[in-house]
């Protein structure tokens, strides 16, 4: 930017300086010197000096002429010189200062007397005026000063050009000096960066490698969000952020330190710090107490004994260490509470502090009333097994002895694990599938520090299910619809017999035929397979055979066999209990009615029809719970004996069919 001067000029930048560099002198080549007139001695003489001396001399005499005209010679001597000297001169600018501090003008001298009239142009451009000096008569400027009116950068090189310059009477030049701004501070270094246990109040630092004299404008930013008041030291070589309220306890903060005469959106550095951490309270016991118990309240984090305070109404407590407090219990009675606060307040030695807005309290119970607890519970328990009654305290055995049942009845024996548990042993196996208990009567005595029991305490359990199987071998069907023989197949190798599916198909009857949709006519399965074993039930292509052919394949394999139709479960049961396994039949899926004529007669039929083969049972032959079964297609399963029943009677007795292999 170029200013002509007359009084003010201006140029822009928003960064005071610091220091300047003043850079060799750029000038334009010398132009030609100015010729001065020269003047005849004689001329001079005759129409100058000499007609002057004439005068004089007439009234002064020659010896007052004569030193005149020696004291004027002297005189002309001197301009002389100095009007050579000024005509010959080279124009040099230089600044006043050998520094140029942050904010301070930059004042240029001059070797001669300067005209007024130039313009100035700075690189990089910056808003200023100029102030001028004069002196003499002549109203020569010998010095210039750039006042910058706004901040400069710091750390910037600058170039100031004066173009047009030039000394009175002498030829316009253009001159370049230069200077460079102080460089702003670093951050040499802070006192919190991964620092841990950082106090709620705790100023953060920023050490600086010079002092900051208007140079840099640090702030900073933390997440969590913290307003701070910002402090400069007496030397400016620490900046300090004393936090407007406290930090969050037990908290990592991230902070970003930012300069604000520089890029305000990028941080210069990025620290991270944990706060202190808030204590923790626990306690190693709240029931049972007696004055031997050793009760001790716990701090996660060293405590400032003078700053925590105990309020309790048990006998008063004492330090074990920085974390933990022993209460004492010495003065408790038998069946009372008590209670224990840590008041709001109570610090670390850290500097955390316990935030509740009212008091940590715990509530402890001294050794009360006997009372008794019996185990094991539940269902399916075996037929050896034992109960065990656990007292909360030591007890007088002779009083819990003569307080201790069962029901129903069974012969049994105690064994005293500890003054606290006892073992009810059964002396013989208890019943299958029943239900047993056992009864604490009121007034069991303790031993020592406590009450007697006032209630009494039961405790029951049921043993397991009597399960009776068979080992009768799995065998998945080979064909689609061969469910039939694969299940006699599986109740014939338990009995010793092998044979294959192909095999008991012929003996059942297999000559497939096709549905016959004009009169609806198909075969019987109580007399042979019907349709394909490789077809399909729901699309008529194929469906199986009933009970008769099978019991029929299995006396000519060598088994005995017989039918049965409306069976039920205790039937199927009994016979397992016998050693026989039972082919069954239901469904497997659908099981809607689908009916035919065979031979003249009507047939009924269902989709799904399905065989399967039970293998087992659990509980009571006459009274089983569930049952045991090779499914040909499924695999084992277990039914609940109403599960087997309805899956057998969807049909009533065309469904619920059976043949026992003896």
């Amino acid at each position: 930017m170029s200013h002509k001067h007359k009084n003010k000029n201006k140029n822009k930048n928003n960064k005071n300086n610091k220091n300047y560099q003043n850079n060799q002198n750029h000038k334009n080549p010398k132009d030609p010197k100015p010729e001065i007139e020269q003047l005849s001695p004689s001329l001079f003489w005759r129409f100058g000096f000499g007609y002057f001396l004439r005068l004089i001399s007439r009234r002064l005499g020659l010896a007052l002429v004569g030193l005149m005209v020696l004291q004027l010679g002297l005189l002309a001597g001197i301009v002389g010189s100095n009007t050579w000297h000024y005509l010959e001169g080279e124009l040099e600018l230089s600044p006043v200062e050998a520094k140029l501090e942050i904010g301070q003008a930059l004042k240029i001298k001059s070797n001669f007397g300067l005209d007024q009239n130039f313009a100035v142009e700075t690189e990089p451009s910056f808003d200023y005026h100029l102030e001028l000096m004069h002196t003499g008569a002549l109203g020569l400027v010998d010095q210039i000063v750039l006042v910058p009116d706004g901040r400069l950068k710091t750390g910037t090189d600058y170039r100031v050009k004066l173009n047009g310059i030039a000394k009175k009477f002498g030829d316009k030049q253009d001159l370049e000096l230069g200077f460079r701004t102080q460089d702003a501070p670093e951050i040499e270094a802070v006192d919190f960066d991964q620092a841990s246990n950082v106090k709620l109040d705790q100023t953060l630092t920023l050490k600086l490698t010079e002092p900051n004299n208007d140079l840099s404008d640090f702030q900073i930013k933390t997440q969590p969000e913290i307003q701070f008041d910002k402090i400069l030291s007496q030397d400016k070589t620490e900046v300090k952020f004393v936090p407007k309220q406290e930090y969050r306890q037990t908290t990592e903060y991230g902070v970003e330190v930012f300069d604000n005469y520089k890029d305000q959106l990028k941080p210069v550095k990025q620290y991270k710090f944990q706060t202190v951490r808030e204590p923790k309270l626990s306690i190693n016991q709240t029931e049972s107490l007696n004055p031997n118990s050793n009760l001790v309240l716990s701090f996660s984090e060293p405590m400032n004994q003078q700053e925590t305070t105990i309020q309790t109404n048990l006998g008063g407590y004492s330090w074990l260490d920085a974390q933990n407090i022993k209460l004492d219990l010495s003065g408790i009675t038998p069946g009372n509470s008590y209670d224990i606060e840590v008041m709001t307040g109570a610090r670390t030695e850290a500097g955390g502090r316990l935030e509740a807005e009212s008091p940590r309290s715990f509530r402890v119970r001294s050794v009360g009333e006997v009372y008794a607890s019996i185990s094991p519970g539940g269902y399916g328990l075996p037929i050896n097994s034992r109960f065990r009654v656990d007292f909360s305290q030591a007890v007088d055995r002779a009083s819990a002895e003569s307080r201790i049942s069962v029901a129903p009845s069974f012969d049994y024996h105690l064994e005293w694990a500890s003054d606290s548990t006892v073992l009810v042993v059964p002396n013989t196996s208890l019943g299958y599938g029943s239900e047993y208990r056992v009864v604490v009567g009121a007034g069991v005595v303790n031993l020592g520090f406590g009450l007697p029991s006032s209630s009494g305490f039961t405790g029951s359990f049921v043993t397991e299910e009597r399960v009776t199987i068979l080992g009768v071998p799995f065998f998945y069907q080979t064909m689609p619809l061969s469910c039939e023989s694969a299940a006699l197949k599986m109740a014939l190798a338990y009995r010793g017999i092998s044979a294959t599916e192909n095999q008991i198909m012929s003996l059942v009857g297999y000559n497939p035929k096709q549905w016959q949709v004009d009169g609806n006519q198909w075969d019987d399965p109580y007399q042979m397979f019907v349709g394909d074993v490789m077809g399909s039930q729901s699309a008529k292509t194929g469906y199986g055979v009933y009970a008769p052919p099978i019991a029929a394949a299995a006396q000519a394999l060598g088994a005995n066999s017989s039918v049965h139709y409306g069976v039920s479960a205790s039937f199927i049961a009994n016979q397992i209990a016998n050693n026989n396994p039972v082919v069954i039949w239901g469904y497997s899926y659908s099981g809607q009615r689908i009916d035919w004529n065979a031979n003249g007669s009507a047939v009924g039929a269902y989709i799904g029809e399905h065989a399967r083969t039970v293998i087992g049972f659990r509980g009571n032959p006459d009274n089983p719970t569930s049952f045991i079964i090779n499914d040909p297609v499924s695999g084992q399963l277990n039914w609940t004996a109403a599960q087997l029943m309805a899956n057998m009677n969807i049909h009533g007795n065309l469904s619920n069919q059976a043949v026992v292999v003896y």
